[in-house]
């Protein structure tokens, strides 16, 4: 936590992957960090693809590898001649 306040004033991106974080600690710590830094985008890593709407309310970016696991999704295209 004390590197995360370290560079919050430096930085163009905090990118907190963090998730040992819990959406609650991150609305604590999210205004705080903005305060140090208002151009600041706030990223968070690692997150299930259930637990996003937790994390969005306090986060501007948020990291996930659901699609990577997800099950296949069949597309299919139709081309008309015009």
């Amino acid at each position: 936590m004390e590197e995360v306040f370290q560079y919050a004033p430096i930085a163009d991106i905090l990118l907190l992957l963090l998730d040992h974080y819990t959406p609650e600690e991150l609305k604590e710590v999210a205004p705080e960090l903005r305060k140090l830094n208002p151009k600041l985008e706030i990223a968070v890593g690692g997150i299930a693809f259930k637990d996003i709407p937790k994390y969005a309310a306090a986060v501007d970016i948020v990291v996930t590898t659901a699609p990577y696991y997800a099950k296949p999704f069949d597309l299919t295209t139709k081309i008309d001649r015009l």
